[in-house]
This record gives structure tokens, sequence and C-alpha cells, in this order.
């Protein structure tokens, strides 16, 4: 699942827009990584000791940017084998990266909204 959101006519520092990104899921308990390239800056959200991925991709500049919100797929072998862990394993494997993931889609409308604040708030100065 991709979601992605674009700023036009802005002025906001994009170093002080991820810190805050950052923040939004520390503050939720989450460990966060940051990478970065020519094209944009990516945050990968986890959940310690769950299987499952976020990831939250910056890109543009600073008056013209934009922002995804990319919610891993399960590996291929959940979707293919899950009876299989079900049958063998209780289904825990599998139950850990569902729950990992109904957290993250119940964080996004949360995130979306505290986005607008912090672009409206640095747009400010």
């Amino acid at each position: 699942m991709r979601v992605i959101s674009d700023w036009k006519d802005v002025n906001v520092d994009l170093n002080e827009l991820t810190n805050r990104v950052e923040w939004f899921f520390k503050s939720k308990g989450l460990q966060t990584r940051r990478f970065s390239d020519e094209k944009r800056l990516t945050i990968q959200v986890t959940q310690k000791g769950k299987a499952g991925n976020l990831y939250v991709e910056i890109s543009g500049n600073s008056s013209n940017f934009q922002v995804s919100f990319v919610l891993e797929d399960p590996p291929y072998s959940y979707r293919v084998l899950g009876s299989v862990f079900s049958v063998f394993f209780g289904g825990a494997p599998l139950l850990k990266n569902l729950k990992t993931r109904e957290l993250f889609e119940k964080l996004e409308s949360e995130f979306w909204a505290y986005l607008n604040t912090v672009v409206e708030n640095l747009n400010q100065h």
C-alpha cells in the first residue's frame, strides 16, 4: 500500500520535517532508521521484535516536495504458506506480521493529520 501527498509553493526545511516525522513514530514506541540518496530521504519504521516495515519517503525540495507512506506487503512466504504456518506454528509468525500491519494502518490517518500540521507550522517560519 502506498499513499502519496504533494506540497507545492511552500518553504519547509526538509531535514526538520524528517526529524519531526521520526519523532512521531518514536513517540509511539516504534524504531526508525534513516536512509538517503540523491532522490529521496527514507525513514524505515519497525516495531521491535515484529515482522513488517513501514517506509516514509520524502522527495523534492523545500518548496515542492512529496511524502509517501509505504506499507510493506507481507513476505511472499506468509501469503503463500499462511495455512502451513497456522498448522505447524499456530500461526504465530503470520499473526505478528498482521498485528504490525494493523498498527501501521491505524497510525496512517494520525500521521497525515500530524504531518499537515507540521508542514503548516514549518512553512510559517
